[in-house]
C-alpha cells in the first residue's frame, strides 16, 4: 500500500487516509499486517480526530461536502432570523 512508501509525509498520509474514507468507505491499510496491535494502531489513524487535527481540516471539510452534497445544505444567515 502506498502509505508505506518513503515519500509519504504525515500530511500526505492523512490525505490518502481521508480519500479512502470518503471513496472506499474503509480502512484498507489496517489489513496490511496480521498483528492485532498493529492493526489497532493503524485504525486509529483513520479517526475523525486524527484526520481533522491538521492544517488540511478545511479542505477535508470541503471534500466531505463534495462527496455527500445531499447532506450539506446552506442557509442564509437572514433565514435564521426570519
Amino acid at each position: 500500500m502506498c502509505l508505506r512508501e518513503g515519500w509519504q509525509t504525515s500530511g500526505s498520509a492523512k490525505i490518502v487516509r481521508m480519500a479512502f474514507n470518503l471513496y472506499c468507505n474503509g480502512t484498507p491499510s489496517v489489513f496490511d499486517t496480521e498483528d492485532v496491535e498493529e492493526q489497532l494502531k493503524e485504525f486509529r489513524f483513520y479517526t475523525v480526530e486524527d484526520l481533522f487535527c491538521c492544517g488540511y481540516a478545511r479542505h477535508f471539510g470541503e471534500a466531505v461536502k463534495i462527496r455527500y452534497p445531499e447532506y450539506c445544505f446552506y442557509m442564509d444567515m437572514e433565514d435564521l432570523y426570519a
